[in-house]
């Protein structure tokens, strides 16, 4: 049994975690299985649409979290215009679309670029089938892919580790079972502490326990802080220990 450590101490089972992902890909594999055999021979005889509020502080949010040179990007498997609609809300496009991308787009365009591969802690994850596949990534599409729309939770993993591999620093926010390869994947996995399910709270990095998506920008501004006071110190640790090396250097030689 292979166990890591969460940051509040407690341990989780790595293993069984991934094992868990698989068990839920199976049923969600054959929820759709039994679901298109079950509606083979039906009449429509109406529809109806449900919308989902949104969370308090999200444009705002993702405004400062743009203004710290964050690149944020929305992965849904909804329909385009749904994801459309709550990415214009959310102040990440505009209504021409630019930067809006299909999951088949992402399979025939990226997807067929990658492979499968066993990381080193047993898990699977994504690479690049050659260099020139790696650069054309980073050149042409890093920067320009803002929004996946029909997306699987597949092309997830894999644009995160296209990301990685291209030398970005990738961190993932989601809350459901579909989300834990991804969060696993990402440098910085972040989940809902309320409305996430076990399986992605396990393995995420940072639990947002009060579910406020204004702990997203808070985070990044406290990592990005202790980053640079680690830099800080260190540039002073090395410009004192040098003049006081050289220093001593010298007085050596010219004492003899």
């Amino acid at each position: 049994m292979v166990a890591k450590r969460r940051a509040d101490g407690n341990e989780y089972d790595d293993e069984g975690i991934y094992e868990r992902i698989e068990q839920a890909r199976m049923i969600e594999a054959l929820e759709a299985k039994f679901r298109a055999e079950l509606q083979k021979g039906q009449i429509l005889v109406c529809t109806f649409g449900l919308q989902d509020s949104k969370r308090d502080q999200v444009e705002t949010t993702l405004d400062d979290i743009v203004a710290t040179a964050t690149f944020p990007r929305i992965v849904s498997g909804d329909h385009r215009m749904a994801v459309k609609k709550c990415a214009m809300a959310c102040n990440l496009i505009e209504d021409d679309e630019e930067g809006m991308y299909s999951g088949e787009w992402f399979e025939e365009n990226v997807a067929s670029q990658m492979e499968s591969v066993k990381a080193p802690d047993g898990r699977t994850t994504y690479k690049f089938v050659s260099d020139s596949a790696r650069r054309y990534f980073r050149n042409n599409y890093a920067k320009t892919v803002k929004i996946l729309y029909r997306a699987d939770p597949s092309h997830k993993h894999m644009l995160v580790s296209a990301l990685k591999f291209s030398g970005g620093c990738v961190a993932v926010v989601g809350e459901s079972i579909s989300d834990a390869t991804s969060i696993v994947e990402a440098d910085v996995g972040m989940v809902m502490g309320q409305s996430g399910c076990q399986i992605s709270i396990k393995t995420a990095n940072i639990i947002f326990t009060n579910d406020d998506i204004s702990s997203l920008h808070t985070s990044c501004r406290w990592g990005r802080n202790i980053y640079d006071s680690i830099k800080k110190f260190l540039q002073f640790q090395m410009t004192v220990n040098i003049a006081v090396c050289l220093t001593v250097l010298l007085g050596a030689v010219s004492l003899g």
